[in-house]
């Protein structure tokens, strides 16, 4: 067993931990314990776990399966795998109510949660369920996850102890991502195996200490608190939508996890709303992490926002009635379906405008900043491009203005016995060998295109350089304006597969020049390495 682990499991945590984790034969005994683990899924992990207990009682009840004997299930299956297949399949959930039948008080159920083959509830209550499996089924390998908003923190715990999760499947295949929890387990239960020894064997209940307890600590200790960790400039800016419930409790607090767009990115603006009876823009906030796909959450993307600003409440029936916002589409849909809404930087001026009308100071807003770009430079040759355009404007995308951190110049690429090349601007290059060298993304620097015939022959050789690189997208520029293409799905770069094209005198308007970013800023960029 590895030794930082076998530390924590003698120590007086790791005991209190394993303990945490250790069930009685009795159900009985265990109602309390079940409470602890909920209690310390929202005390200790640091976010609400959600866990619904009712659903949770009910399925160690046995009363939730409603299709199949609960037991009967375990009949003639051979192996793990067939049973938790026909167990997703078949079973339903119900809600259960009181009848009075005979003069006495009996439980029945009542079909209004979850029937056999609802996927999508089925992954959502994998909290509830991997709890019951991991009690009802000691002989059998099932762990309990309780993660569910917050599933990256648990991917990031089991890259701490080195289990391999299995590839996560895509929101819309939902019997998949039940089957998913399945694959969880023999993934954990293959870790188990493996720091198992002769001495000794590790317990499941250990398995949940390192899970819960000690990989944890080790986040934790290599993070910054996301509350006051400094943000970069945002990007983009979202609606996202808040329940009457949300009104006294959720929106109060310093951090919280909304519903949002997979594409929503740390430090981005989100805008508020609350919904029926309220019905107004209640506060702004930025989003402390990036969106988390989360395949046992209901709605599957998740993000973390803080920094909340309340501002003044600009009704459903304003927005309506404003001249600018009233032509919004997100508005004329009557605000329904507004998560994950990208706003354009007029849309969220308009939303300040009618912040000031109420006598609100908008300086306290997050902004989507214009580049601070000097162009009233002389441009002789080519490396004034580079020196006095480019790389200021790496900065402002969120790139090290240092040669050799984010990027590279002058990188040689050798094909062949003869050939090589040396493009200008090489990002996040991983050099494979002395020879192969691959990168997501190059720029080649020209002084002027001057013609169409100049830049045709710029152009070629660019994509003679970008080739060997492997990479997603090629940039072109020169004194006066600047081109990204992205590789076409046949891999090659060809002048119909631009995406970008625009002048440098207008990357001053922050419109321009989030579009850039969104295709090429740092934090889009470092993601392809």
């Amino acid at each position: 067993m590895n030794k930082l682990f076998k530390w924590y499991l003698e120590s007086s945590e790791g005991r209190k931990m394993t303990q945490t984790f250790k069930l009685a034969e009795k159900f009985e005994d265990n109602v309390d314990k079940f409470k602890d683990i909920f209690n310390m899924a929202k005390d200790y992990l640091n976010y609400d776990s959600q866990i619904d207990e009712d659903a949770f009682i009910s399925i160690l009840d046995h009363r939730c399966f409603t299709v199949n004997d609960f037991y009967d299930l375990n009949e003639d299956m051979e192996t793990q795998s067939d049973f938790y297949e026909k167990f997703t399949k078949e079973y339903e959930l119900a809600n259960w109510k009181e009848e009075q039948q005979d003069g006495e008080f009996i439980l029945v159920p009542d079909y209004v949660w979850c029937k056999s083959t609802d996927y999508r509830e089925k992954a959502s209550k994998i909290a509830e369920i991997s709890m019951a499996l991991y009690y009802l089924f000691d002989e059998w390998v099932f762990y309990p996850i309780l993660f569910r908003s917050h599933f990256s923190e648990f991917v990031g715990r089991c890259e701490v102890l080195g289990i391999e999760l299995p590839e996560i499947p895509p929101q819309k295949d939902k019997f998949e991502r039940c089957m998913l929890y399945y694959q969880i387990n023999e993934a954990i239960e293959a870790f188990r195996k493996s720091e198992s020894d002769e001495e000794r064997e590790m317990t499941k209940e250990e398995v949940c200490a390192l899970i819960y307890g000690y990989a944890g600590e080790v986040l934790k200790e290599n993070t910054n608190n996301i509350e006051t960790a400094e943000l970069p400039n945002p990007t983009r800016i979202w609606f996202a939508g808040a329940s009457k419930e949300d009104y006294d409790t959720t929106l109060k607090q310093d951090t919280s996890v909304w519903q949002c767009n997979e594409a929503t990115r740390r430090g981005d603006i989100v805008v508020l709303y609350v919904r029926t009876p309220y019905s107004f823009i209640h506060s702004v906030w930025r989003a402390v992490k990036d969106a988390d796909f989360n395949p046992f959450d209901y709605y599957c993307d998740r993000i973390v926002v803080g920094h909340r600003i309340e501002v003044p409440h600009i009704t459903n029936k304003e927005l309506k009635e404003d001249s600018y916002t009233s032509k919004m589409k997100i508005v004329n849909k009557n605000l329904q379906g507004l998560n994950g809404v990208e706003l354009s930087i007029e849309d969220y001026k308009n939303f300040q405008r009618l912040f000031a009308s109420k006598g609100f100071d908008n300086s306290f807003l997050p902004q989507i900043e214009r580049p601070e770009l000097n162009l009233d430079v002389e441009i002789v040759h080519e490396k004034d491009v580079e020196e006095h355009i480019l790389i200021p404007l790496l900065k402002e995308l969120g790139y090290s203005d240092v040669n050799g951190e984010d990027w590279e110049r002058q990188v040689l690429i050798k094909l062949g016995r003869n050939e090589k090349y040396i493009p200008d601007f090489v990002f996040f290059p991983q050099k494979l060998s002395s020879r192969q060298v691959k990168a997501p993304f190059m720029i080649e620097a020209k002084l002027d295109f001057k013609s169409v015939r100049q830049f045709r022959k710029d152009f070629d050789q660019a994509v003679s350089y970008v080739r060997p690189l492997e990479a997603t997208y090629l940039g072109i520029c020169d004194k006066e304006q600047i081109r990204i293409y992205e590789r076409g799905k046949n891999g090659f770069f060809t002048e119909e597969t631009i995406v970008f094209h625009d002048y440098w005198s207008n990357l001053k308007n922050p419109e321009v020049f989030n579009s850039l970013k969104k295709l090429i800023g740092r934090d889009v960029i470092s993601r392809l390495k």
